[in-house]
């Protein structure tokens, strides 16, 4: 795998049951998402990821195993590593909280029960999680201009405040 210009990580992480997975909820564009994001200068992937797991949901985490490399599909898209995570904490009793200010909330879902509000290209990232295969390369296919602009008449305020959070202009809520 080229790791040249990797921009991203995501990770995910799956209850011990492999039924749930943990999302977040942004404040800049408040929809459900994997915890992750950039990778500082002269950061590993992998550090990132942890860096960006604890931030974002509270939780110390372990990477179990790389998923797959997204290549830029289109203009829209960052060059991507996915990891899978496991616990190295139990979970708080009750439920956590996130002191990030780019997450309002962090919880798990049923893989039967996720919430609607999640973009793309975060469902194919779930279904290739779920599909456990070995490490995958391949460009992210569900992040088109078509999409854009069909989300651009049906969520104008969404669209808006993620390019604006993009343009490092966040409207936090």
């Amino acid at each position: 795998m080229d790791l040249d210009g990797v921009q991203s990580i995501t990770g995910i992480v799956f209850s011990e049951d492999r039924q749930k997975i943990l999302l977040i909820k942004r404040r800049d564009v408040p929809v459900w998402v994997l915890p992750g994001g950039g990778i500082e200068i002269d950061e590993s992937p992998e550090a990132a990821l942890l860096r960006e797991m604890e931030e974002e949901t509270g939780l110390t985490v372990g990477i179990t195993r790389l998923i797959a490399l997204y290549d830029k599909g289109s203009f829209f898209v960052k060059k991507t590593l996915f990891y899978e995570c496991h616990l190295l904490k139990d979970l708080p009793q009750k439920n956590f909280d996130t002191k990030n200010l780019e997450v309002k909330e962090a919880r798990f879902f049923s893989l039967d029960n996720l919430p609607r509000a999640i973009p793309p290209p975060y469902r194919e990232f779930i279904q290739d999680a779920v599909a456990n295969l070995p490490p995958q390369e391949r460009a992210i296919t569900s992040i088109t201009l078509p999409l854009i602009v069909k989300t651009l008449f049906s969520h104008p305020v969404l669209l808006l405040r993620f390019l604006l959070a993009r343009l490092g202009v966040p409207i936090n809520t």
